[in-house]
């Protein structure tokens, strides 16, 4: 049956899962746990992100490694010249010895990766935690619920391997059922757990037990899928380092990026932690979270759609590319607008109904923050395109952008409060980043402005050049 489902639809179930993990267990989480185990709860939470970024961008490279030998190219474009120079491919063959050197490529890879995670929280992800753990009385079932949290984030690591190459296969949707299913799992586990009155510990067991039992899944399908699709070719695969270093530049300017935009966001919550107003700290939190959820839903269609754009881009089909994009793009903007509004002018109103307090932001605060999320969404949405060209320009803008707002949130803050650090990122992001990704994107699919603008307003089938 869910192999059936449009593979937007399980992006967006997938996505409500995971949101509504967080969401739904809170009053639980209130009501069981002590304050002092929240704040841990909460700080685990923040420190897996950190260990994720171990991965250094070699998920997307690898989603990309393998839509281009799926779709039959015969080599990997180390930057934006090689693009422009690879042939239109019509092939539908897919470059089996490509596959193959690439999963082989990818274990010594991802096994460095994962121990990489493992030592990241062991370090600074130890210091990150040690505060609010003695907060709690320094106790060792504390300390036994951090190591659950570091093994959790080895297997997930690891599991990036095969859930990459299986989206670059084509097979974005299975990998939203396993999430589907694993989701729905934690919470109902997670909800036991919490009404039979355990505590912090078991929700990192369980956790730790889910990483494992979806590395092991995601391993066998991918196994699988090689067992029976491709043909029997002489020799076993090893690491590549031909293909490697053709990846690693794209890959390394990626995941600093990504360590960029990690820092930049909880940076900035960090400097809003300091306003001297509980009631509008929690407030803004709160709206973000919602906001950050209503961007993951909005950009379901478009990032379900990533692995046929890039093999439209393998196979130089721009004219494919730009239709597909532009109907992907535009319903993301649209389903993220209506989300802002509804949110903005009705949110109060709907916590009022279920009697729960207000907590999204007043307008004069909501409104810089609801452009500055639509601008980041478009913006983001070309950067991902372009980047399936295997170059990424993006490095320096990310690193100084987020270099730029944390100083001068830190000046302003003291003086304007939170709105003044709102308007810091939303100007900032507009001086550059907002506009460079679209540039770029529409230089390379020699996509006129004007053109690119109406074709966001017409789902009709673009005319070829």
């Amino acid at each position: 049956m869910l192999n059936r489902l449009n593979p937007v639809l399980l992006t967006w179930t997938s996505q409500f899962i995971q949101f509504g993990s967080a969401i739904f267990i809170l009053p639980l989480l209130i009501k069981v746990l002590s304050t002092e185990q929240i704040a841990i709860w909460f700080v685990f939470q923040l420190v897996m992100g950190l260990g994720m970024l171990a991965d250094a961008g070699f998920g997307s490279t690898w989603v990309r490694v393998n839509a281009y030998y799926y779709a039959g190219a015969q080599k990997i474009p180390e930057n934006i010249n090689d693009f422009k120079k690879l042939d239109q491919t019509d092939s539908n063959n897919p470059n089996w010895q490509g596959l193959r050197t690439a999963l082989a490529t990818s274990h010594l890879i991802y096994l460095g990766l994962a121990s990489l995670g493992v030592l990241i929280l062991l370090g600074p992800g130890t210091l990150m935690v040690k505060n609010v753990i003695f907060l709690d009385g320094n106790h060792v079932s504390d300390w036994y619920a951090y190591l659950a949290v570091v093994v959790s984030s080895f297997f997930g690591l690891l599991s990036v391997r095969w859930s990459s190459t299986l989206q670059g296969l084509g097979m974005l949707a299975r990998t939203k059922q396993i999430d589907i299913f694993i989701g729905l799992f934690r919470l109902s586990a997670y909800v036991v757990i919490l009404l039979s009155g355990y505590g912090l510990l078991s929700l990192m067991l369980v956790t730790t037990f889910l990483s494992i039992i979806q590395f092991f899944v995601l391993r066998h399908l991918t196994l699988a899928w090689f067992k029976h699709k491709s043909p029997d070719l002489s020799g076993k695969p090893t690491f590549n380092r031909d293909l490697f270093k053709t990846v690693w530049p794209a890959t390394w300017r990626f995941g600093s990026i990504v360590l960029g935009s990690y820092f930049i966001n909880n940076g900035i919550g960090v400097l809003v932690s300091q306003i001297n107003n509980a009631a509008l700290v929690a407030s803004f939190l709160f709206t973000m979270r919602v906001l950050m959820f209503g961007r993951q839903v909005a950009q379901s269609p478009l990032y379900a759609r990533l692995p046929d754009i890039m093999h439209l881009m393998a196979k130089k089909d721009i004219c494919g590319v730009k239709s597909l994009f532009s109907r992907a793009l535009a319903l993301e903007l649209s389903i993220l607008s209506l989300l802002l509004l509804v949110i903005g002018l009705a949110g109060n109103q709907i916590l009022a109904m279920i009697g729960l307090k207000p907590l999204v932001l007043t307008l004069d605060f909501y409104i810089p923050l609801a452009i500055w999320l639509l601008l980041e969404a478009h913006h983001a949405a070309h950067a991902q395109v372009y980047m399936t060209s295997n170059h990424v320009p993006f490095l320096l803008p990310s690193l100084l952008s987020g270099l730029v707002i944390m100083m001068l949130g830190y000046i302003i803050l003291p003086g304007y409060g939170l709105l003044g650090l709102v308007f810091v990122q939303l100007l900032v992001q507009i001086s550059f980043n907002n506009w460079y990704p679209v540039f770029l994107l529409l230089k390379l699919l020699e996509w006129p402005f004007k053109d690119y603008i109406k074709s966001l307003f017409n789902f009709k089938k673009l005319r070829t050049n």
